[in-house]
């Protein structure tokens, strides 16, 4: 009888020591035999905060965004072309970027204002001054206050035909105003 006790720990202490150390193979077995699932993974989102500065206008552009963390190799991939990472977290990804011309706001929008002076086109809106585009020979000085306030102020316009326009009216003002005495 004392022999059958004796046996019978041997195999207890086996099966205790078997079982965790093959853990990993019923589990796979579990898996495959679809008794045991894996809990979903956590997805990590980093967010993305970048800064874009147009050198040809001095304006930045700033976006922000969320990438789930494994898209992120392939979407800086894409992005890194004149931007440095100036910040990485674990949570957020700060890129900074500097790009040759103008902004997009500055490419597709201009203004009437004044320079030095000047009836001048900017490039960009109003409270958004871009460079100056172009230059006309109208000095303000002709022109009534109320003109010139308009002017300091910025007049926006849509399309060629609208800027002609303008240009033209202040060019009459000009001349009106600017008459050599009789």
């Amino acid at each position: 009888m004392k022999n059958r006790w004796w046996w019978l720990l041997i195999i207890a202490a086996f099966f205790l020591g078997f079982v965790p150390a093959y853990r990993g193979g019923f589990i796979r077995f579990f898996r495959e035999a679809g008794v045991y699932q894996l809990p979903p993974k956590a997805v990590k989102a980093v967010t993305l905060q970048i800064t874009d500065i147009y050198l040809g206008c001095r304006h930045s552009e700033n976006h922000q965004e969320e990438i789930i963390g494994e898209e992120l190799p392939a979407r800086l991939g894409k992005m890194q072309e004149n931007r440095e990472i100036s910040v990485f977290t674990g949570e957020v990804l700060v890129l900074n970027g500097e790009f040759p011309g103008l902004c997009p706001v500055c490419q597709e929008e201009e203004f009437i204002g004044v320079y030095q002076g000047y009836v001048a086109v900017y490039a960009g809106r109003p409270g958004r001054p871009g460079p100056v585009k172009e230059m006309t020979l109208l000095n303000i000085q002709g022109l009534p206050e109320e003109e010139i306030t308009d002017l300091e102020t910025g007049i926006a316009f849509s399309g060629l035909e609208e800027k002609l326009q303008i240009l033209e009216a202040y060019s009459e003002e000009y001349a009106r105003n600017n008459r050599p005495e009789d």
